[in-house]
């Protein structure tokens, strides 16, 4: 099994296929060793006894008439990563509880129409438990509202450009 690994460059994925433990490895900023064969994610017999490695947070969904006919944001993210339904999580963040800290190997935060900078409390939320997950070792990728949120999360700072937005 291989996943794509990407990387948010100003809202446009970019995207490498790597197998699934290396994907993760990268996103820690581990360097891959060994074959591709011996990196599969776990055997058919324990898929059903195992909670999937990937979590993607919901943190908001995309226009009806988008969703209509293209499904949500998870499932775009589910279908890049080529992974069927049941091999991967997903938590709305405004309405779910998250998963204990450090339950998955990999998370993956979506885009909203929110704004960070608004500090809504699902959100305030979210990033707390976000910074937590880092901590505990799982790889995290945020996707538009995701990487501000996980920048926030982090310390970071994220507000309105001050001259405007820029296109």
């Amino acid at each position: 099994r291989q996943w794509l690994l990407l990387t948010d460059t100003g809202c446009v994925p970019t995207v490498a296929t790597l197998p699934v433990r290396a994907a993760i490895g990268a996103l820690r900023g581990k360097p891959f060793s060994g074959s591709v064969s011996s990196m599969s994610l776990h055997s058919n017999s324990a898929r059903a006894a195992r909670r999937p490695e990937l979590l993607i947070v919901q943190t908001g969904t995309t226009l009806p008439s988008v969703r209509a006919r293209h499904g949500d944001f998870p499932e775009w993210f589910r279908r890049g990563l080529r992974l069927r339904r049941d091999e991967v999580d997903v938590v709305d963040a405004e309405r779910d509880a998250l998963p204990p800290v450090g339950a998955y190997a990999g998370v993956v935060v979506t885009g909203s129409p929110a704004m960070v900078s608004e500090r809504l409390d699902w959100s305030e939320r979210t990033a707390q438990w976000l910074a937590r997950t880092i901590d505990a070792g799982s790889a995290v990728l945020g996707v538009c509202y995701g990487h501000q949120l996980l920048a926030h999360a982090l310390g970071g700072r994220v507000d309105y450009h001050p001259n405007g937005r820029e296109v």
